[in-house]
This record gives structure tokens, sequence and C-alpha cells, in this order.
């Protein structure tokens, strides 16, 4: 029988009110891939914020403690030739190195305002491509030839679509919008450019671009209408030439409504749709660099009302000595970030780069004191803030991801090997404390265990907990946003006896209108060898609030599928405009055929769009 799930009933299984067993079962022995990844890469998790191109002995204290390779000189900065540009006018490049560049595994970006120098120009009636161009070529020929710290990756600006309008003063209605729209099409054309620039460049063959570095990215406002006139366009107009695409992600305000979160669905919905589209117009789906990610955190209102601030918007500049340092408010962040940084390990042969925004020195009037890393004291030293927590969580784990099954969407569950020893990484996004029994296949020989975990509170310091037991635990309690970390300790190396492997189907077609009784039919192909595998079709849907999220009818090669859990990871975004998420489904691997496969979905209600459709298949 075909299990259809109203709106009321989907609110409470999303909210935990069904109070079935969550199961973690863990097999050691059985070594997962992801694509072709399987060992843990923390040059892709462990970030920082910052840049530290000079010794400084708090960070590398910081490396040590946390387990961070002692080459690690920080993830971003706010610098690259064309920051030295001056009102239009290219510096002359010095010959100093010749050869191949080797690069520093950072991430390079600048503000917008350095392409857009001239704010009294409108972009949308003058030809601004002879100096994007120019500047593009000296952009290349500066790294080639003249900079010291070569970066890996560029990332051209940070957040410039957000920023058009800036570019366009004095200008009103139609006018306007036709220079904004000028703008956000030149920012897509400067990456094209400066891509192809870098690629024509043989002594740069290390470094890779990415873009848009897009912040905020509610690719379902105006009935999806920012993603054509963003994304879409960025990827038409640069796609070919970019080797990455970049986004931030970030839960709190200034998302699309205060205490709105991105972790959980949304965030998956958002990649995967970026995915889809990469695969349908480029033939294959482009990597992703999340270069900012985690919680927006507010300013003291004392040290508002002092500078003359709104949210993170400076009215006036004025110095103050005031704090914007609160150690809870601080700490608000780590959980986002870990719920989000889990969602990404889940991803890591998509991903090439996450960092969390985390900044790294601040004296405590700073504005963004509230997200350091270090913290400035009276006598000028400086000490860790509790955005250390991230770390501590992610110190330990190392090795080769294995097989672990969590039944319950909201609880998040990674496992890794490292010789005789077993990480459990998990995570509750579920607004309710959930009871998770710990099903450990493999408990011979074990020596011992030892069980972090990490509660982050609303209203107090972060609560972080270690214990020490003999025998495995059978299950453990999480509380919403908790994060524990389960080392194993075996007597013997642990031996992998069997593999699993996880590919990614994509439809040929995405963006699909919602028509009440119309079935949306999406084609995938590729598809091999899936019987016998654990299959998930993950479908991105974004619907006003009030329509149903989960299909009426749902089928795979015109078999029926049912829905018989909660689908929807974390919470049920009742707090965002609308909804966008990725429904996460499991279906009978029996149904696929090699080859192409037809899914076909159909609501009872009018409105929104099913966006995505993903068949993920572990064999």
């Amino acid at each position: 029988m075909n299990l259809k799930i109203s709106t009321l009933a989907l609110a409470v299984i999303v909210a935990g009110g069904i109070n079935a067993q969550v199961t973690v079962t863990v097999d050691p022995t059985t070594r997962k891939f992801l694509g072709n990844e399987s060992e843990f890469d923390r040059e892709k998790f462990v970030n920082i914020h910052a840049l530290f191109d000079e010794h400084d002995s708090d960070f590398e204290k910081f490396k040590k403690d946390y387990n961070i390779d002692e080459d690690f000189i920080g993830s971003r900065r706010f610098y690259y030739p064309i920051s030295k540009t001056k009102n239009g006018k290219i510096p002359k490049v010095s010959k100093k190195y010749s050869g191949n560049r080797e690069v520093n595994n950072y991430v390079a970006t600048s503000s917008p305002n350095s392409l857009f120098y001239d704010k009294t120009l409108n972009y949308g009636k003058i030809d601004f491509m002879p100096y994007i161009k120019d500047v593009s070529s000296y952009v290349a020929e500066s790294y080639r030839d003249e900079w010291d710290l070569v970066p890996e990756f560029l990332e051209p600006f940070n957040e410039p679509m957000v920023h058009a309008a800036d570019f366009t003063k004095g200008l009103k209605g139609a006018e306007k919008k036709q220079a904004v729209e000028a703008v956000i099409t030149y920012i897509c054309k400067y990456h094209r450019e400066v891509a192809r620039a870098v690629k024509n460049t043989p002594e740069l063959s290390n470094m890779k671009i990415m873009g848009f570095g897009s912040a905020f990215p509610e690719f379902e406002a105006n009935n999806f209408g920012l993603w054509n006139s963003r994304f879409k366009q960025f990827i038409d107009i640069a796609g070919e030439d970019i080797d990455i695409l970049s986004v931030h992600l970030y839960d709190g305000s200034g998302v699309n409504n205060a205490g709105g979160r991105r972790s959980g669905s949304n965030l998956e919905a958002i990649l995967d749709m970026l995915q889809t589209y990469s695969y349908i117009k480029l033939g294959k789906p482009l990597p992703i660099a999340v270069t900012e990610y985690g919680r927006l955190v507010p300013n003291q209102p004392e040290w508002e009302k002092a500078t003359g601030a709104v949210g993170n918007k400076l009215e006036k500049k004025v110095k103050t000595n005031v704090s914007n340092y609160h150690p809870v408010t601080n700490s608000q962040a780590v959980r986002s970030q870990l719920h989000m940084v889990m969602s990404f390990m889940n991803r890591q042969n998509e991903l090439v780069r996450t960092i969390p925004f985390t900044i790294g020195k601040a004296p405590q009037s700073a504005m963004y004191a509230k997200s350091s890393l270090w913290v400035k004291q009276e006598d000028g030293s400086y000490e860790y803030s509790n955005r250390k927590y991230f770390f501590e969580m992610l110190k330990d784990i190392e090795g080769e991801q294995i097989l672990v099954n969590s039944n319950n969407v909201d609880v998040q569950a990674l496992g890794y090997v490292d010789d005789n020893k077993l990480y459990l990484m998990l995570n509750n996004l579920n607004d309710n404390e959930q009871k998770v029994k710990l099903n450990l296949k493999t408990e011979d020989n074990l020596k011992k265990v030892s069980v972090k975990t990490l509660k982050i509170f609303d209203n107090k310091v972060p609560e972080l907990k270690k214990q020490d037991y003999k025998a495995a635990p059978s299950e453990i309690n999480l509380a919403y946003g908790e994060t524990a970390v389960i080392t194993y300790e075996y007597k013997k190396d642990i031996k992998f006896d069997k593999e699993v492997r996880r590919n990614k189907y994509y439809s040929k077609n995405y963006l699909q209108l919602v028509t009440s009784g119309k079935d949306i039919v999406f084609n995938i192909d590729g598809v091999k060898n899936a019987a016998g595998s654990n299959v998930v079709l993950r479908l991105g849907v974004g619907r006003a609030h009030g329509l149903a999220v989960v299909p009426s009818d749902i089928k795979v090669n015109g078999k029926t599928v049912e829905v018989k859990r909660d689908v929807i990871k974390g919470y049920d975004q009742n707090t965002r405009r609308q909804f966008f998420g990725a429904l996460e489904i499991p279906v009978d691997s029996e149904i696929l055929k090699d080859g192409n496969n037809t899914v076909t979905v159909k609501y009872n209600d009018n409105g929104g769009f099913v966006t995505t459709a993903i068949m993920q298949v572990e064999k």
C-alpha cells in the first residue's frame, strides 16, 4: 500500500514525536568508499578562517593541540593581485620568479570593490569587458612573476552578488535594475576571464579557480528566480572555465529569518542542486568548496550602541573599548559547525575545502571578536575562546571510513578505523533528545572505550565531558545539537574483509514545477550493479509552508516507493520563508535497473518545485 504522509503527520515525525528506537549499526570490518575516497582528509575539514604567513607561537601551539599538520598556514586570505589595483590603474609586474609556481594550500579572495572601482559609473551602459580582460591578465602575470605566496585556490570575490547594488548608486527604477543585472553578469564574466588567464599560463598549472563565493544562497526565492539570475547564470557563463563552485552556509539571523537553519535538509538541497545543474550543463558535477560556514552570531547590544552598528553593518565608524566578545555568544556557532561538518564529511569526495567561519586573533572590541578562536586578554596575551571545541571534537579522527548506518536521518553517524582504533562520531539534528542504541558488530578483543561529548547551550558555556569504559556502551543519549566521539580501542589492529562503495547518479532534468495530480518525471542514467545495494533517492523539494513536502506518490521504474520514516534531515524549516530541502528516501535496490531509470513523483496540491532527483547507491 502506498503510504501518504500529510503535512501534520510529517510535522510530528520531524519534531521527533514518534518515539521509534534510534539504532546506529557499526561494522568495523567493512571499509566504505565515497567514490574513490575512504581515508579521512583532515585538510578538507579542519580549517580556520585566517592565514598566518609569519611565525606565531599561539598558532603553532594550536596546531600541536589539535592534530593539525605543521605546514598548515591557515585557510583563507582577503588579498590577491587585484587588491593592488587603484582606481582602475593596473600596476606593472616585476620579474621575481620563473618556472612552475608551487602553491600554498589556502583560498585567496577579495572584495568586489577591487573590480568595480568607480561607483559613479553606470555599468549597465558601458562596455566593461576590456578592463576585465586586462585586469585578469594582470592577475595571472603577477602570480606567475612576482607573487610570493601563490594560493592553491583563487576565489576571485567574497560574496559579490549581494553587493551588486552597491555599484549602482544614484540610479533608480528600471535603470538601476539594468545596472544591477549588468554588474552580476560582469562578475560572472570576470570569473571566466581570470580562469582563462590562469589556465593559459603554464607556470600556474597548480592553481584552481572557484566561485562565486555566494552569500546565503536562497535559491528558492521568487520561485527560484534568484537561482536563475545568480548561480545558474554563473554556471552558464563561467562553468566551463572554473574548477570549483563555492558557497557560504550559515544558520542563524541573516539567512532569511531570525533563527533559520541551513543545517540538515536545506544544506543538502543546496549542494545537490549545484551538482545536478553542473552535471546537466557540463556533463559532470563540479566539486564544491564551502569557504565560510557555521552560525551568524549577534553583536553584543552594548557594543552596537557604542559603535552605531546595526547587525553586522557599521553605520558610523566609531572607535570603542566596549567588548563584542561574550563566551556564550561565541560558542553558539560551534553547534552549527559540527552539524554541518558531518554533512560535509559524508560528502568527502564531492568537496575540496570547507572552512568554518572562526577567525584568528582579535581584540575584544573588534566586531569579529564574537567569532574569534583567540581573544586578547588585559595583559596582551591571547587565550582560546570556546570556538576551540570544534577542533577538540575532530582532534582524534583518523583513518579509513567504515560502514555505519543510522536508522534515523536526524542522528548523523560516521565511523573511521585507524589501526587498532575505531572512532565513531555522532551528532543530533533533532530538536528533542534522542536515545541511541549502539549496535557494534565486532566487540572481540576490545580493550577499552572512551566517550567524549559536547553540549552547546543557549544561556551558558559549553559542556565537554570525557569518560572511559571497559566495555562498549550499549546506548547513548544525545541532546539537540550534542556531538559525541566514541573511541573503541582494540587489542589488535582491525582488519577489513569487505568494502562498500557509494556512487551518485544524477538526473538529466531538474527544477520541475509541481501541478496537482500531474506526474513529474526524472530520468537517471548510468546506474550500474545496484542489486543488493543500499539505495537512497535524494529528492530536492521547494514548497510553501502548508503544502505537502513528501510526494503523495513516488515510483521508480513504475514500482511504488513507500515512505515509512522521517526523510527530512533536521527540522521542518518553520523559521524560514518556505521549505527547501532534500528528502532522503530509502529505495528497494531490486527495482533499479542497469542503465536508465525513471523516477516519477506526484503531489495532490499545487505550487513549488521538485528541484533535483539523485540516486545514491552504496554497493
